[in-house]
């Protein structure tokens, strides 16, 4: 049976990885959501969308690989706080803010299942700090049970987002709908 910190620390490495490689197969659409919360000077956009993908190519790199997972840790949570600093910053302002967290391939804006997503993750990483600290024994993460079981989390995680946002669509019947990012 793999460890439970282990576990978590290979999903929190596999939602960044996936994060980092979906944002890259849709650059573009990244740039326009990180754009979209309006608070970037349009020239520092692009530099700072290739700076969020290399920092979260290394958190995945450290915590899949097992090295250097307390730096790799301290890297998301610093990423994470800044997107809950953007996203509350955004919504106080009345900005639609368009959540491109995996590619901004589908466009959403921020909303239910993106506050959820960043719960989780955060939790996660939380976990993975905990773990790192309470542990005397550097991990090594591969182990097929392990990454299996990391996997299985990373999916259960996502569909519990989708979940989310299901029941907050239903609850909130009667809004009218959010307004398009076509500017």
């Amino acid at each position: 049976m793999p460890d439970a910190g282990l576990v978590t620390q290979l999903a929190v490495g596999l939602c960044f990885g996936w994060a980092a490689v979906t944002k890259l197969a849709a650059f573009g659409r990244f740039e326009q959501g990180l754009a979209s919360f309006e608070i970037l000077a349009p020239g520092m956009v692009r530099n700072a969308a290739m700076v969020i993908v290399l920092l979260e190519s290394l958190v995945a790199v450290c915590l899949l690989a097992g090295w250097a997972r307390v730096w790799g840790t301290g890297v998301a949570v610093v990423l994470l706080a800044v997107f809950a600093v953007a996203l509350v910053s955004a919504r106080r302002r009345g900005v639609p803010a368009m959540c491109a967290c995996f590619g901004g391939t589908a466009g959403d804006l921020a909303m239910p299942r993106t506050y959820v997503r960043l719960a989780l993750l955060g939790f996660g990483v939380a976990l993975v700090v905990f773990d790192a600290q309470a542990s005397t024994v550097v991990q090594v993460p591969f182990s097929g049970a392990a990454l299996v079981a990391a996997g299985c989390v990373t999916v259960g995680c996502a569909a519990l987002t989708v979940a989310s946002e299901t029941v907050a669509v239903v609850l909130d019947k009667g809004r009218p709908p959010l307004p398009r990012l076509d500017r």
